[in-house]
Order: C-alpha cells, then sequence, then structure tokens
C-alpha cells in the first residue's frame, strides 16, 4: 500500500515521517487543535516528492494532489460530522 487516508490522527496540523528509513510514510495531517477531529493522508516515501500541494478544506477534510508520470491525482481524506 503506498497511499492510505486515516482518520482521528492528531490534533493540530503538520507532517512527517514514520517508519525506519528505505519503508517510511509521511503523514500529511490537519486538525483543529481544540479537538480530536482530524484527517490524514499517509504517503510512501517512494512516492513523497510527487506530492504538488496538501490543501485542507476544514478540520475534517484534506486534499492532497500528487503527479505520478503524467497522470494527475487528487487524494481526499474526510470524516463525517458526528
Amino acid at each position: 500500500m503506498d497511499v492510505a487516508c486515516v482518520q482521528e490522527t492528531r490534533r493540530g496540523s503538520g507532517c512527517r515521517f514514520f517508519g525506519a528509513i528505505g519503508k517510511r510514510y509521511k503523514l500529511f495531517w490537519m486538525g483543529s487543535k481544540a479537538k480530536s477531529h482530524s484527517v490524514g493522508i499517509f504517503v510512501a516515501e517512494k512516492w513523497v516528492d510527487s506530492v504538488v500541494s496538501v490543501e485542507n478544506h476544514s478540520e475534517r477534510v484534506l486534499v492532497l494532489k500528487m503527479v505520478l508520470g503524467d497522470c494527475f491525482h487528487g487524494i481526499c481524506s474526510s470524516l463525517r460530522e458526528t
């Protein structure tokens, strides 16, 4: 698996690597500091340089855009209202 969307990741927003070198994933996440509602997208290290933008539409919606070869891809992670 090279890309995975996750929910309830952590508070605040940011990005960082997880895992051992050569087998790492970068987590891009967005959320609220006051609540635990947050979403994120893990991207395999080999594809991180293909990420062209990360946009938050709210604390519950994150869109990651990447270019692979000559194709443009948009990945959306969202969390519904409770």
